[in-house]
């Protein structure tokens, strides 16, 4: 039986995910007490993860050797930053016992530097040459975002299908399919590979995946201006108000942190791969140019309680 390139690619994801849950589930069934073996075990979660995900959106059935070489160099180098960082940690009677924030520091600075590294390691896996076009690198990055929001999709809504199936037959009074769809290796095993088949049919329908690009694009570039407006009549009230009230909240970081991604993100919803048109009127783009001229200073409402001891600013 000759298989179609969009079955090919079908079983190939689907088939890394199988590998990737096993492991998963392996590695949680048999974990051990000794630090040094856990370190091990957290290397390679994260070979395994990364080599996977690196697999699922840079496959194009073309070139194997330079994707297995690639995305083999690139997965060590997590699993060796994975391993480092694990015996880091401190042990039992540690001063600073605990140090809650340093795993979860670490999964969410690997997936943002794997989501920066993607589509490089695309273009580099569809061309062989190491030149990165900003528009190619700009149109992966979107896409790569609406691909795995497709997997997760796919993945939630067969568990929710499954959900559905052990619970029509629990009211019958037939709990076989609970014991066995909610067992560790059925969970793991099963999500990681319909993840893989959702990201099969999001590469499969570029064109949807475009139109979602593009539409999310025009909704950024629309809220952009009141964006703007909100980020300078903030800075405009700050005189009046001064930073302590802003300090003294405790909580002030997450939404600064937020006008300063929105910026970004909003930003570049509007320049795209620098080749469209201007989208607004000067007098709006004006507003836009103030609200990046005084990015630093939502970064410095954050930094100076704690930096320089000052109690208020104004």
């Amino acid at each position: 039986m000759k298989f179609s390139r969009e079955q090919t690619q079908r079983l190939i994801l689907v088939s890394i995910g199988l590998v990737q849950g096993f492991i998963f589930w392996v590695t949680y069934e048999f974990w051990p007490e000794d630090p040094q073996i856990e370190a091990l075990l957290a290397a390679l979660i994260s070979f395994v993860s990364v080599r996977g995900l690196i697999y699922q959106f840079a496959w194009t059935g073309r070139d194997k050797v330079r994707q297995f070489v690639v995305g083999g160099i690139l997965s060590a180098f997590f699993a060796l930053v994975t391993l480092w960082v694990w015996w880091q940690r401190p042990g039992e009677g540690a001063l600073f016992q605990g140090d809650s924030f340093r795993l979860p520091t670490l999964a969410v600075a690997s997936l943002l530097s794997l989501y920066i590294l993607l589509p490089f390691i695309q273009i580099f896996q569809e061309s062989g040459r190491p030149i990165f076009p900003y528009s190619e690198l700009f149109c992966h990055s979107w896409n790569n975002f609406f691909i795995a929001a497709i997997g997760f999709l796919f993945a939630g809504l067969f568990w929710g299908l499954i959900s559905l199936w052990v619970a029509l037959f629990n009211l019958v009074g037939i709990s076989f399919f609970e014991d066995v769809f909610y067992s560790a290796p059925f969970v793991s095993i099963s999500l990681s590979a319909m993840f893989g088949f959702g990201i099969a049919l999001g590469k499969e329908n570029g064109a949807i995946i475009n139109t979602l690009r593009r539409i999310t694009l025009a909704i950024f570039r629309s809220l952009l201006p009141l964006l703007a407006f909100v980020g300078l009549l903030f800075l405009a009230a700050l005189p009046f108000t001064g930073l302590q009230p802003l300090w003294d909240t405790k909580s002030a970081s997450p939404l600064l942190l937020s006008v300063l991604l929105l910026t970004m993100l909003f930003i570049n919803s509007v320049f795209q791969d620098g080749t469209g048109p201007r989208p607004y009127p000067d007098w709006v783009r004006r507003g836009v140019e103030g609200l990046l001229l005084v990015m630093p200073f939502f970064q410095d409402s954050l930094s100076m309680p704690s930096v320089y001891g000052l109690p208020n600013m104004v």
